[in-house]
């Protein structure tokens, strides 16, 4: 997720939006991407330990994860 931070000189709009955003792209994830995607985004996970949390292989993650970028670039581009 490329999200803008909020930071003392941006507009409170602006990080509500983003957030909002954040979360839009969130909800049409399948589960399994949604979890994967707070591992790796939220909680700052590495591969290997998403991996062994999840119980999947590090090169399935990494798919998932490279999916879940370019999917986030999609979705944000139309929301903005």
């Amino acid at each position: 997720f490329n999200a803008p931070r909020p930071s003392a000189g941006r507009h409170p709009d602006h990080a509500l939006h983003a957030r909002n955003t954040v979360l839009a792209f969130l909800r049409r994830l399948s589960d399994r991407d949604r979890q994967i995607a707070v591992l790796a985004f939220v909680d700052g996970m590495t591969q290997a330990e998403i991996a062994e949390e999840l119980g999947a292989s590090r090169q399935t993650n990494n798919r998932r994860l490279q999916r879940l970028k370019e999917r986030a670039t999609r979705f944000g581009g139309k929301s903005g």
